[in-house]
């Protein structure tokens, strides 16, 4: 299968995941409102925050040393297990001091939801460490039903719960604990050949991944920082209810929605161009555009209609997230455009440059959304989104251009090849393996 089958493949199984994801929101939301949302979006937020310091980027890490130091994939996926293992449990024991001592932002909780949540942040810690292994093989098939199974899970369960008149906020966050915790079992199955015990830690191998894992995990924490950023910061601002919360997030997770497809392919991207050695700009440039392209369509489509979007899926209530996420549209744009440079530069190791763009993109927005939410709430929120997408683009376009010579003017001027490429690509019986030329833009 080719690449960019492959991707194809990975980004409809997005898409289904995007699906039960979609339909999960919208029950849970007409089920919970807006306040109840709000307290589950926070502990999945936590969630994600969590595993993302519990694993440092350690697993992403393993893309560039599987692909370029052919390391054995039995000894990263064995070591890794090893290591997730203990960081998931220290992760999930702290939290559930963290949710009972600090229950007064997080809001109250039982106790079986909460250990299923904190059973749930640890298994997420070994899948961020493994699922790159996935990747890194590009086993597009194994990938789909991984990432779709978390969601089809809580979906299911959650309509079971609807059903019966159960389906409540701490039901709701058990739900997405299960989801998380079967989608990471199917993980292991897939790689229970690569775990073999008999092997010893190869710590100077471990080490080396570690470090530069680091690097990618300071990239990864701070982009989840921004992510989680401003939901803190309307909590801590709006303490009276989560209702702010939950409407912030509907208008995100509409956001998220329109932008999963051009997303999807973004670690497959990365695993490719990681293991090129030929020149890659024209091919960043061009996947630029189609992101660009598609990014000014969504946020037209949500700046003319995006009311429509939050009733018809959420419901009236949710009308009120209306102008945060107009703003969040033209945000997500332009994030858009700087996910391929993104790409690009984790695809050649320079996780500092990429440390500092990110560093500097989320200095922007905990300052913008600290002074505009005190006034303006969700919409102060999304605006302080907008700075940092806009500060990262900027600066990463710089930094890409002085490394790679890529051109801005090409990253943003659609070319009628671009698409004629991609249409061939589609209809193409292509071979099981593409060259690192077979995405450079004709006529380039």
């Amino acid at each position: 299968m080719s690449f960019v089958r492959k991707s194809m493949l990975v980004a409809g199984g997005q898409v289904a995941s995007l699906g039960c994801s979609v339909v999960t929101g919208v029950l849970f939301s007409r089920a919970l409102r807006a306040n109840g949302m709000g307290q589950y979006e926070l502990f999945r937020n936590l969630s994600v925050l969590a595993s993302t310091i519990g694993t440092l980027g350690v697993g992403q890490a393993a893309i560039y040393f599987l692909n370029q130091k052919r390391v054995s994939s039995e000894q990263v996926v064995t070591d890794f297990l090893r290591v997730g293992l203990i960081a998931g449990v220290a992760s999930g024991v702290i939290l559930a001091f963290v949710l009972r001592y600090w229950s007064g932002f997080y809001g109250e909780i039982s106790l079986i939801p909460l250990v299923v949540f904190c059973i749930a942040v640890a298994s997420l810690i070994l899948r961020n460490l493994l699922r790159p292994v996935l990747v890194s093989k590009l086993a597009a098939r194994q990938m789909v039903i991984v990432d779709v199974l978390q969601y089809a899970v809580q979906l299911g369960a959650g309509i079971a719960l609807l059903l019966g008149g159960m389906l409540s906020t701490p039901n709701g966050i058990a739900l997405y604990g299960l989801g998380v915790i079967a989608s990471s079992a199917i993980l292991l199955w897939y790689l229970r050949h690569d775990i073999q015990p008999r092997l010893s830690v190869r710590w100077p191998v471990l080490v080396e991944i570690g470090k530069y894992g680091m690097k990618l995990g300071a990239v990864t924490l701070i982009a989840v920082l921004s992510g989680t950023a401003s939901v803190m910061i309307l909590r801590f601002y709006r303490p009276e209810d989560f209702a702010d919360v939950g409407l912030y997030t509907r208008a995100l997770a509409v956001t998220n929605l329109v932008m999963l497809l051009p997303r999807a392919v973004g670690p497959m991207l990365y695993s490719k161009w990681s293991g090129s050695s030929s020149d890659i700009v024209p091919q960043v440039e061009m996947v630029s555009r189609l992101h660009c392209v598609y990014g000014l369509l969504v946020a037209i489509v949500l700046l003319v209609g995006g009311k429509y979007v939050l009733w018809l899926l959420y419901g009236h209530e949710f009308i009120a997230a209306n102008h945060a996420l107009q703003i969040l549209g033209f945000a997500t744009a332009i994030q858009a455009v700087f996910d391929p440079i993104n790409n690009l530069l984790a695809s050649r190791g320079k996780a500092g440059h990429m440390i500092v763009i990110l560093a500097i993109s989320s200095a922007v927005q905990l300052v913008s959304s600290a002074i505009l939410v005190r006034h303006y709430g969700s919409q102060g929120a999304a605006l302080g989104m907008l700075l940092a997408a806009i500060s990262a683009l900027v600066n990463g376009m710089l930094v890409s251009h002085k490394l790679y010579g890529v051109s801005v003017r090409r990253c943003f001027l659609p070319q009628i090849q671009d698409f004629r490429l991609l249409l061939s690509a589609l209809r193409t019986r292509s071979p099981e393996r593409m060259d690192s030329t077979s995405l450079t833009p004709l006529g380039e």
